[in-house]
């Protein structure tokens, strides 16, 4: 998620575990699961990653 944020939006790198924490309440995933790796996470955790990657980049569309 970060990495998504960093690419499309000038965010300060001190702000970015807030902005990352944000994205991972609005898909309804506990920010505990920032330090984890990506094969940690079940498909339907997977899915919501990648929603909140799509969310990231503030779209006007979705």
């Amino acid at each position: 998620l970060a990495e998504a944020i960093l690419a499309h939006q000038f965010v300060p790198k001190s702000a970015l575990p807030e902005k990352v924490a944000e994205l991972m309440n609005k898909v309804g995933l506990s920010p505990r699961f920032i330090k984890k790796y990506p094969h940690e996470f079940s498909g339907g955790q997977r899915q919501r990653i990648a929603i909140a990657r799509a969310l990231a980049v503030e779209p006007k569309l979705l």
